[in-house]
């Protein structure tokens, strides 16, 4: 396997899969990891869910308490908030930590 540089090029190989039937190498989202992406589901509506209880904003800390503390608390939150299921305040930090809301006006 090579370095990367113009005298050591990388070499690739090409994984079923990842070809189309035309030979060109597929560049879709599918390539994402399924299991991930169930988890991540999985999580997002336990955070819904807990988040729809409360009119009140809540901390991050107090959502990783009640959903779990991993990796994939703080994703889910992030995707949560960029397709506007969940609203977020604050500037991130000890002194104004983000707060997070159910959206009650979000339309599917």
């Amino acid at each position: 396997v090579g370095k990367g540089g113009s005298n050591d090029p990388f070499l690739y190989t090409v994984v079923q899969g990842m070809v189309s039937k035309d030979g060109k190498a597929l560049t879709t989202h599918s390539l994402a990891d399924p299991g991930l992406e169930v988890r991540l589901r999985r999580i997002e509506t336990k955070i819904t869910a807990q988040l729809s209880k409360s009119p009140e904003f809540t901390t991050e800390k107090a959502i990783r308490l009640l959903v779990g503390d991993n990796t994939g608390t703080g994703k889910a939150l992030r995707r949560l908030v960029a397709s506007n299921r969940v609203l977020r305040i604050g500037k991130g930090g000890v002194s104004d930590p983000y707060r997070y809301k159910y959206n009650t006006a979000y339309v599917a």
